[in-house]
């Protein structure tokens, strides 16, 4: 139950990547699949130096097609090269349908010797439910890391049906 910054984790896993020879290119965005045989083969980055309404400036550089052995895809559950996948490969058709939800986030320091580095704390329903919001469904969590430190959260399904529930007034609850 480790607990640590995605920016950090990042930066670490690319250091260790380009050790390896992996080559990285921050600052550019995939644009489209490159696919082969069914199979994905790579990317194509996005074009730069395009104006406001998509036309080429002076400074244009077109896209480049970025091929590899292994693709990684980590832009979200439905970036758009991710929809692009499940389009391609059926793959919602044997899944749940998607559903929506909100989340918040606060970080809190706790008086020095308070934290417990590590310690990972989920709940389902409180203080959602019968009480907090007619039935809503949800859940929290506690996050201690170093530092004293807590990651507060709270996840709210967005079909609730008590039309007065304020998931911002639930996370403060």
């Amino acid at each position: 139950c480790h607990i640590v910054s995605l920016g950090n984790l990042c930066r670490w896993l690319g250091q260790q990547a380009e050790k390896l020879g992996v080559e990285i290119y921050p600052g550019f965005t995939a644009s489209e699949l490159i696919m082969e045989a069914g199979r994905v083969k790579g990317v194509i980055t996005g074009d730069l130096g395009l104006d406001r309404a998509g036309n080429p400036k002076a400074d244009h550089v077109p896209g480049m097609a970025l091929y590899g052995r292994y693709t990684l895809f980590a832009e979200g559950a439905r970036g758009h090269l991710g929809k692009q996948l499940i389009a391609e490969f059926n793959l919602e058709n044997p899944a749940q349908p998607q559903h929506y939800a909100i989340g918040f986030k606060e970080l809190w320091q706790l008086p020095a010797g308070r934290g417990n580095a590590g310690q990972v704390l989920h709940g389902s329903g409180w203080p959602l439910g019968k009480q907090g919001g007619g039935n809503s469904h949800g859940g929290f969590y506690l996050y201690h890391m170093e530092g004293d430190q807590v990651a507060v959260g709270l996840i709210v399904d967005l079909n609730y049906q008590n039309p007065w529930l304020s998931p911002f007034d639930e996370f403060q609850r």
